[in-house]
């Protein structure tokens, strides 16, 4: 079982950019353990900052990867936690235990604010680009919880260009730093393309700035050391 003594400095490096933001987004590369940096800062808030904490993410990570990374490490493993997922009966058995940590699906989302469970202490959004679209149901559903903390794991914060980062901004600061809605940010920021199906950014250089005030980049080529490449051909 790994120990809070093997977290890497850049971890390290993440965890206190958590803890001193309050509300920030992690563009963290695969590999990186963007994971037991989100489970450690909220050790670090348990009991003196929050009291429970819910982890959205996809179906298949939901189910399989936040609960074994809570038993892999030492100084997170007495944290309890319920998987939220299954059918209706089961995620409101799952919801209603009394644990530290709620881990559900994406999808479930809207359905869990229309049952009255919206309100945290830290909520973590895994791969928050999955909320991207600022005209889904979770992107709606989301931006009308009630947290004091929240944090966004994601290797790529914005897969098709700038016009995706606004949504996920805004569950940070509610609209302060690029607009309290997306007409107002496409305005600023953007033009129609020549064939007016997209948009097309005219600042990507000042939003890039500005986005350094809540969110950390790091990529994997500039902390993790890969071993040489060996090239085997077979005829």
């Amino acid at each position: 079982m790994l120990a809070e003594s093997d977290l890497r400095n850049y971890q390290l490096k993440a965890i206190d950019y958590i803890l001193e933001k309050k509300r920030c987004g992690l563009a963290i590369d695969m590999g990186l353990g963007k994971t037991v940096i989100a489970l450690t800062a909220f050790m670090h808030l348990l009991d003196i900052k929050v009291k429970k904490l819910l982890v959205i993410a996809p179906l298949n990570v939901a189910k399989n990867v936040w609960g074994n990374e809570i038993e892999n490490w030492k100084h997170i493993s007495h944290l309890s936690y319920s998987i939220c997922c299954g059918n209706e009966k089961e995620r409101l058995e799952a919801l209603k235990k009394d644990v530290n940590i709620y881990i559900i699906n994406q999808e479930n989302v809207e359905w869990m604010y229309d049952k009255g469970f919206h309100k945290y202490g830290m909520i973590i959004v895994d791969e928050s680009h999955k909320f991207k679209n600022h005209a889904s149901n979770r992107f709606k559903a989301l931006k009308k919880f009630t947290y004091n903390y929240i944090v966004l794991l994601s290797g790529t914060p914005m897969p098709q260009g700038f016009i995706d980062i606004w949504p996920q901004q805004y569950l940070i600061d509610k609209g302060e730093l690029l607009g309290k809605n997306i007409t107002t940010y496409r305005t600023m920021y953007f033009r129609p393309s020549l064939h007016g199906f997209a948009f097309e950014c005219m600042y990507p250089r000042l939003i890039s700035e500005k986005l350094t005030s809540s969110w950390m980049y790091m990529r994997g080529e500039d902390y993790l050391t890969l071993p040489d490449k060996i090239i085997n051909t077979i005829s």
